[in-house]
């Protein structure tokens, strides 16, 4: 896909998904592929519970090792969305379609009191 094809694919929403809508998944037992862009240090701090670390510079080279198929559905996470947004519109290219961007990002989720986890 090129990258005007998936600005096509975004619609209104621009491939969010709220809070409300991953913290349903989670507690069904959905398992989404959990991207966090966010530093290492901050995500060892906090960071939604199965949530993987990556660096958006690594995750070129690292996505087809982290996510399972081009089916899955992958959740990108940072602090507030842009990162994620960018992420969400690269692994898009790359065709992992079903791929969204956390609305208001780690600090939305924590701002709803949200379950986290630490290291």
């Amino acid at each position: 896909m090129t990258p005007a094809d998936v600005l096509k694919t975004l619609g209104n929403t621009m491939a969010m998904k709220p809070g409300d809508w991953l913290e349903e998944q989670l507690s069904k037992g959905e398992k989404p592929v959990l991207i966090d862009l966010r530093g290492k240090e901050l995500w060892e701090k906090g960071h939604i519970q199965g949530s993987i670390q990556v660096a958006i510079n690594d995750l070129v080279e690292k996505a087809h090792l982290l996510i399972p198929s081009k089916d899955s559905t992958i959740i990108c996470i940072c602090n507030g969305s842009v990162q994620s947004a960018m992420a969400t519109v690269y692994l898009r290219t790359e065709d992992y379609l079903n791929t969204y961007n956390l609305s208001g990002g780690y600090s939305a989720w924590i701002r709803n009191e949200r379950p986290i986890e630490s290291i």
